[in-house]
């Protein structure tokens, strides 16, 4: 069964010869944009459409 993570993300862990490591998590931001966070296995990916439109990022290190 696939996790489940948005295609930006999965887009991006594609390009970088990742995996998610389990199901995106969600933030729902308080002007009503949204935040996805992922981790794989080189590190966390975020995408958001605060500005509106949406822009993923990662890998980034993670905190242990």
């Amino acid at each position: 069964m696939p996790a489940n993570v948005g295609q930006g993300i999965l887009d991006r862990m594609t390009e970088n010869n990742d995996h998610p490591m389990g199901d995106s998590q969600w933030v729902r931001n308080a002007d009503g944009s949204a935040m996805e966070k992922c981790y794989g296995t080189l590190g966390l990916y975020i995408a958001s459409n605060v500005t509106g439109n949406w822009e993923t990022t990662g890998p980034l290190p993670a905190a242990g």
